[in-house]
């Protein structure tokens, strides 16, 4: 008797997965092609960005990856930018804005600045990596790179956080978040609130959905924050 086939069908999730990995997978083929070999730095308050480096390829050169800092804390790095990327590392077991100890490492730049390295499992590799990533940004810099800064209104920002991150001298610079805020470089997403419909999503997944705001690519090509009709297109993608 012939074996009986047996059918598979896929579920849902799978499905889904399938279908988010072509359209990150289109995203990297028009990143790549688009940007090309334009040397740029990403300094992100959060998660927001790191993938950039993933998808056209490149090493990271900013210090900004897998971990977060506070809005004020973020400011006062921009503000002191020289003197911060020259600080040396130290760490605290304490934070000034959690009761409770937590988990990862928590990095302190002079002057006071908290940086949560919420990813890494040790302050021996939280430090390394900070380390090894800052003297790429300063050589990619010497070389020519500009750098862009990203702020959101996550925990706690305020429209006071937003009017200094906008007078920064940082030419390259944009604000995404649940706020309006009245700035050409501001982004107003109410529809990427979390599931409680009360703060904005996380870095990660406000990347993730970066074409339904805005086209990277334009960003890094030309410092403008607009919309493009590929951006359009690619907001349709789930």
């Amino acid at each position: 008797m012939a074996a009986e086939l047996e059918l598979t069908v896929p579920n849902e999730r799978s499905i889904k997965q399938r279908l988010q990995e072509w359209r990150d997978n289109l995203f990297s083929i028009y990143e790549t092609q688009r940007i090309k070999d334009k040397p740029f730095v990403i300094l992100s308050n959060n998660c927001w960005g790191y993938e950039l480096y993933g998808s056209t390829g490149r090493e990271y050169n900013t210090p900004f990856i897998g971990l977060f800092l506070m809005p004020e804390c973020y400011l006062r790095f921009l503000e002191n930018f020289e003197a911060c990327i020259a600080s040396e590392l130290r760490f605290t077991n304490e934070s000034r804005y959690y009761d409770k100890p937590k988990s990862y490492p928590i990095g302190v730049l002079e002057p006071g600045i908290e940086i949560h390295f919420l990813h890494y499992a040790s302050e021996k590799e939280a430090r390394d990596k900070w380390n090894r990533r800052v003297a790429r940004m300063k050589l990619a810099l010497n070389l020519g790179a500009e750098i862009f800064c990203k702020l959101c209104d996550c925990e706690g920002c305020t429209s006071e956080h937003l009017a200094r991150f906008h007078r920064l001298d940082f030419k390259y610079k944009i604000s995404i978040g649940l706020q309006k805020f009245s700035h050409q470089q501001h982004v107003h997403v109410p529809f990427l609130c979390n599931k409680a419909g009360t703060a904005l999503v996380d870095g990660a997944k406000l990347y993730k959905r970066r074409y339904s705001y805005f086209d990277i690519t334009q960003w890094i090509l030309s410092g403008v924050v607009r919309k493009t009709l590929v951006s359009r297109l690619f907001a349709l993608f789930p």
